[in-house]
């Protein structure tokens, strides 16, 4: 058994990057490109093109899959668990809004996401759990994903002077914590980290979901390797996609290999 991982492009090698550090093991990663970004795009198209990309992990025996995008979590997670149940366990990303409520109690939290997943259900219901609605400042941070997947290399001057024009009014004195609800973003991490005060806690969600991958995939028996085998596949050819990839992983290119569907 593989494990599997889905999102839009690059974001959601940010989650893998830490599931290859803890639990070196046999990875399959789609790599939406051609239908990146997902945030932008309404629900029911979200929900045929993870279908789609999920039914090609099953078929390649991935039966722990993490869905390493949080549009993609909010949008389709209870129906892919429903229609794989009992064959195939998803993990889901969503933003990691309790850890920043439970450590900044008397602070407000910065959540950045897509437009797709800020108007979600799903994140509603968990702020709504919190009792932490008055606490929330929910910012769309849509253009990130693009400059992570849209050029030739990763505009982080572009992304900078974003992040740096969406913060500029903050008032710092009453914020705890920012929380990165979309899996692109932690690419941008030093910048966001060159514009917040530093007793501002950056916030993002990889740590969490490997954990929980870790978990079931020990009960699934699919245990520790002694080296990583990734498989990397795109929806489209982008001769730039390897190199930013390998950026992203930090790992010796023989690792991994890339192939297009």
């Amino acid at each position: 058994m593989k494990i599997g991982f889905l999102d839009s492009g690059l974001g959601g090698l940010t989650i893998l990057k830490e599931a290859i550090r803890k639990f070196p093991n046999e990875y399959m990663c789609i790599a939406d490109i051609k239908n990146s970004p997902y945030g932008l795009k309404d629900k029911k198209t979200v929900n045929q093109i993870v279908e789609q990309n999920v039914e090609y992990l099953v078929e390649n025996d991935c039966r722990l899959i993490v869905i390493a995008c949080n549009t993609a979590t909010s949008v389709s997670i209870e129906y892919l668990r429903n229609k794989y149940q009992n064959r195939v366990i998803f993990i889901g990303t969503e933003p990691a809004v309790k850890p920043a409520v439970i450590y900044h109690k008397d602070k407000q939290v910065i959540v950045m996401a897509t437009t797709l997943t800020l108007k979600e259900e799903k994140l509603e219901k968990l702020i709504d759990s919190l009792h932490a609605q008055d606490k929330m400042i929910l910012m769309p941070m849509d253009a990130l994903v693009g400059y992570a997947e849209k050029e030739e290399k990763i505009n982080y001057l572009l992304a900078e002077q974003y992040i740096q024009a969406k913060l500029k009014e903050m008032d710092w004195k009453k914020i705890g914590s920012i929380v990165l609800g979309c899996t692109h973003f932690p690419i941008f991490k030093k910048e966001f980290e060159q514009y917040i005060p530093s007793h501002i806690e950056v916030i993002d969600s990889a740590e969490g979901v490997t954990n929980n991958m870790i978990r079931h995939a020990l009960e699934l028996g699919i245990n520790e390797k002694d080296k990583n085998s990734i498989k990397i596949i795109t929806t489209k050819e982008d001769k730039h996609f390897r190199d930013k990839a390998l950026k992203i992983l930090d790992i010796p290119e023989e690792n991994v290999t890339f192939s297009k569907n």
